[in-house]
């Protein structure tokens, strides 16, 4: 990789190391909770779900998916079946190939779908007052947006927009660096339906799994506040930790451990895709 691409990467790594880091000041200046560091990352991986399903439909590469082990939904469209041929929308932008049009429609249909289903899990359940549910659940909808709207404030907002603002400088680098000539639609749609599987584990560990563990402590040290505080922190290493193996996956020739499951695969060559 050339010295110039090498600055690009790690600028844009920079970037999204800040915007992740910012719930620390959060919890250290103004006492935010494990429910408003997670609405920060439920905002991010919404914004990823809309601007991969965007990605995908400038990549290359033809799709192979009976070679791949794991292959995102796609949602074919029927005035736009064919998939052959390809849109040029304006001269400076690569062609958009009509073949990738029902990997992006099932990116960003599913995808939303399972983000929001994820507010439940990241959001709601950690919400400090119950969320009631209702007869046969109707509630639920009602008082779990309600739980969003009542997290959101001006400053969780300002730090998903820097968040935001560091995805759309990979999109930059991605145009740049031709990314979208070596990967094919189901590799780009891979990696928010990866990050999305990667924030259903973290949730749960860090709602009950790690709770249910802390619990004896919390008894006997009557440390439950510490405990409390302590599982932001753990949330947000889990974020760093996928951000550092999403880089050395996808932008330093490495490929190993916990990079291995955020960089798509190439079942065309049978190594990581990049």
């Amino acid at each position: 990789m050339a010295t110039g691409s090498r600055n690009g990467d790690r600028a844009v790594f920079v970037s999204v190391l800040v915007g992740n880091l910012l719930p620390l000041a959060g919890i250290a200046v103004l006492g935010w909770q494990l429910h408003e560091v997670l609405f920060v990352y439920w905002l991010e991986v919404g914004f990823i779900v809309v601007l991969y399903s965007g990605l995908v439909l400038f990549a290359s590469r033809e799709p192979r998916p009976d070679d791949r082990d794991f292959n995102p939904p796609s949602l074919p469209i029927p005035l736009l079946e064919t998939r052959t041929g390809q849109i040029q929308p304006v001269g400076w932008m690569p062609p958009i190939y009509r073949r990738n049009v029902p990997y992006a429609v099932g990116l960003f249909i599913w995808g939303l779908v399972f983000w929001w289903s994820l507010s439940v899990l990241l959001i709601i359940f950690s919400y400090p007052e119950p969320v009631e549910t209702g007869a046969e659940g109707r509630a639920l909808f009602g008082e779990g947006l309600a739980a969003i709207v009542a997290t959101a404030s001006p400053v969780l907002l300002l730090n998903g927009i820097v968040l935001l603002a560091s995805q759309l400088l990979f999109i930059r680098h991605f145009f740049a660096q031709h990314a979208y000539e070596t990967l094919s639609a189901p590799m780009i749609a891979e990696i928010p339906t990866r990050q999305i599987g990667f924030w259903i584990v973290v949730g749960v560990v860090a709602q009950i799994v790690v709770p249910l563990l802390l619990w004896p402590v919390a008894i006997v040290f009557d440390a439950k506040s510490a405990i409390e505080s302590g599982i932001p922190l753990i949330t947000i290493f889990a974020k760093v930790t996928m951000e550092w193996s999403i880089y050395g996956g996808r932008w330093i020739d490495q490929s190993d451990g916990l990079a291995r499951w955020f960089t798509p695969s190439d079942p065309q060559t049978g190594s990581d895709g990049r």
